[in-house]
């Protein structure tokens, strides 16, 4: 009987340490991932600023233009990256900040999403198309309410892989507000490639997290990307919705009720 009592204090003790131990393995590797994600942000933004500096600098050859546009897509991608991994991070937590409701005009956002990424669609060969009721349209011109900041995050990491994943034709940006869903200011976004397209028995495995179908492996990435959208999406009470004929690329619905 004392051999048994002292088997299970044995465990016990054992149990709380293992226990104790996980708990400060996890606090160092918050404290690792937070640190990080603020070390790499800080100066890839300051050389983003540092660009935007130098591309107001007039007489610039095409060659120096070209440079600068190269130094630009490289940043924003690795920024996207840090930003999705400290989301996945958050996510896992539970400790994903509520949601911003703050209005934002709909056309200025998504122009500026859309400049940002021309550049890179066409040094791919790619058309890349950007569909809006205009910026004088009432819908698009007005306050929107919402989070501006995820809601780019969660636009760029689908621009990002159409065009990663698009080796030629188009890719086309439509960006309008609708009244048939249950709000009568629902953002609605579709993204549409003519990439390889998604099997239809794999749509619902690429929004997990870490995950990459047999023709994506080998590109840059942690898989994350659409994993981190579907998140954010429901962070804000909305949804994504992808469509894809295999073979005849993809698209992407994202509501934002």
């Amino acid at each position: 009987m004392f051999r048994e009592l002292n088997r299970a204090t044995r465990y016990q003790y054992n149990l709380a340490k293992s226990k104790e131990f996980a708990e400060r393995v996890a606090i160092h590797e918050r404290k690792l991932i937070f640190k990080i994600s603020h070390d790499l942000r800080t100066p890839l933004r300051s050389v983003l600023e540092y660009i935007k500096l130098l591309n107001k600098k007039e007489n610039k050859s095409t060659s120096d233009t070209k440079i600068l546009e190269h130094m630009t897509h490289t940043i924003q991608h690795a920024l996207l990256l840090v930003n999705n991994l400290l989301e996945f991070h958050s996510s896992n937590l539970n400790e994903t900040p509520v949601p911003a409701s703050i209005p934002f005009n709909v056309y200025i956002l998504f122009n500026d999403i859309y400049e940002s990424f021309k550049p890179l669609a066409q040094s791919k060969g790619l058309d890349f198309y950007y569909h809006t009721p205009g910026k004088d349209n009432p819908f698009c011109n007005g306050d929107y309410v919402g989070d501006p900041v995820r809601i780019r995050q969660c636009v760029e990491n689908l621009i990002s892989n159409a065009i990663k994943f698009t080796p030629k034709g188009k890719i086309e940006l439509f960006v309008r507000i609708v009244s048939e869903y249950k709000s009568d200011n629902t953002l609605s976004i579709i993204l549409r490639d003519e990439g390889p397209g998604i099997p239809e028995d794999k749509i619902g495995y690429v929004f997990q997290e870490f995950t990459r179908l047999e023709h994506a492996k080998g590109t840059e990435g942690f898989g994350l990307g659409l994993s981190v959208t579907c998140h954010l999406l429901k962070q804000m009470n909305g949804k994504i919705i992808c469509r894809s004929p295999y073979g005849r690329g993809a698209n992407f619905v994202s509501l934002y009720l």
